[in-house]
């Protein structure tokens, strides 16, 4: 490809925390940096001390850095339970959380972390680009700046807001142009458009999450791109990162990150979210590259010739591992999940995640929510479905229905007989589904490790 987007380029780096404590997503701020590292005292200062007050200090600092990495270092959409396994680990020190409101702020701005201002509908960003300082931050969509409080991840005190800017009419059609992107591809997620560099360049993000717990997983998308404008055309110079964490009686973590260049011969707002909706594409295309060659690639390199058994690890077995098959869910907690954002359906006492597929439904979004969180059983087999669409389900089941006392019997007994699938099928997968993909890759890792861990213990 011309623009450099490779299979080999995208390949994911997977590795394993297994018994080794998280580290940081990014590079630390520099130490000289009182916004984010709390600044020791000086040698004179030291000396003038007592020396046992001296060791104290120093000890609380190294506590401080070491509890502060964990914070940041937070898989997606599990800030709170590594703040509960904090707390249970210092409670000689309780302190030390009073003292993590520069770790905080700095994964919440690095994760671009999302809130749903008080009396809004919608979830607004937090982020390095759209900080007014001292906890306050800004949204051109919604006109309004908010307090944010980092620790709690709670937004209050929201003011009107009017933009200053010169791109102003640039930035308010980019929103819209970026708010489709958003909708046709991510579910969950957020985007901001900001002026930066005192007003030079503008700043483009998007933040989608996915969170599935009940799968023990959990991921997310972000994308930045920093637009410089000229008089006839632009560029685009950002990154796009991808955090999938599996955790199932381990912890198993896949990180990408693809830096992005782009030029664009068109200040239109539509033409440069074009360009951006075709970067992701291609880069969401060659990450499920890169997990497909997981077994003959990259993740074969994690193993020895020969484990400690003397015997061949079937990758082919490996690789075909679903996550998710064991878990079992209540006609209650199913029916939870029942709206377009969130769609779980039962067929044939299997649970479904049907969300991501809503758009691309040949009946349409209204044949699914009518079903939300239901047994859907007899309506799939009235219809008569294809093929293609039942190999469809294959790929979203995420469970079996646990059936209780009470519960109503099954609809329908599954069809016996197919329709073949016309010409025109059932589209392709939204761009959401990477994150899929990446918690079945992580999954996948996992199962190995732990195989060759019991297998050393022999």
């Amino acid at each position: 490809m011309t623009d450099g987007f490779t299979a080999a380029a995208a390949r994911p780096e997977v590795f394993s925390t297994l018994a080794t404590p998280p580290q940081p997503t990014f590079p630390r701020p520099d130490s000289s940096s009182t916004h984010h590292h709390r600044r020791r005292s000086s040698s004179s200062t030291r000396a003038r001390r007592p020396l046992k007050e001296s060791k104290d200090e120093d000890e609380m600092a190294s506590q401080l850095e070491t509890v502060s990495a964990f914070v940041e270092g937070a898989p997606p959409g599990e800030l709170g339970d590594v703040i509960a396994d904090i707390k249970a680990l210092t409670v000689e020190s309780p302190e030390l959380i009073s003292q993590l409101g520069p770790a905080f702020e700095k994964y919440n701005e690095e994760q671009f972390a999302t809130v749903k201002l008080p009396g809004g509908s919608q979830q607004v960003i937090v982020s390095s680009h759209n900080s007014l300082g001292d906890g306050r931050y800004f949204d051109v969509e919604n006109s309004s700046s908010f307090e944010f409080d980092h620790t709690t991840q709670k937004a209050s005190n929201v003011q009107s807001y009017v933009l200053e800017s010169a791109n102003s009419d640039l930035i308010k059609s980019l929103i819209k142009s970026l708010a489709k992107h958003a909708e046709d591809h991510y579910p969950n997620s957020s985007y901001g458009v900001y002026p930066i560099e005192n007003d030079s360049k503008i700043a483009i993000l998007l933040v989608a999450n996915k969170y599935s717990p009940n799968n023990f997983w959990n991921g997310r998308w972000r994308s930045l791109y920093i637009l410089s404008p000229s008089s006839s055309s632009s560029s685009l110079v950002g990154s796009i990162k991808v955090d999938v964490h599996y955790y199932e009686d381990g912890n198993v973590r896949l990180l990408t990150t693809k830096p992005v260049s782009l030029s664009v011969s068109s200040n239109a707002a539509t033409s440069i979210v074009r360009e951006i909706a075709v970067a992701e594409k291609k880069y969401q295309e060659n990450l499920n590259k890169g997990f497909t060659s997981l077994s003959e690639g990259a993740f074969k390199g994690l193993r020895r010739q020969l484990p400690v058994t003397r015997q061949k690890v079937e990758w082919d077995k490996i690789a075909g591992y679903r996550h998710g098959r064991g878990i079992k869910f209540t006609f209650a907690e199913v029916a939870k999940h029942n709206t377009k954002k969130d769609i779980f359906l039962v067929i044939h006492d299997k649970v479904y995640d049907t969300t991501g597929f809503v758009d691309e439904h040949p009946g349409g979004e209204e044949v699914l929510l009518d079903v939300a969180g239901q047994d859907a059983s007899e309506a799939f087999e009235d219809v008569g479905h294809s093929d293609e669409a039942r190999e469809i389900l294959k790929g979203i089941e995420v469970g079996t229905l646990k059936r209780m006392p009470g519960d109503p019997a099954p609809k329908a007994q599954p069809s016996t007989t197919t329709v073949q699938a016309p010409a025109t099928g059932m589209g392709s997968v939204a761009l959401y589904f990477i994150l899929v993909t990446g918690g079945a890759a992580a999954f996948v890792a996992y199962k190995y490790l732990q195989a060759a861990s019991d297998a050393s213990k022999q």
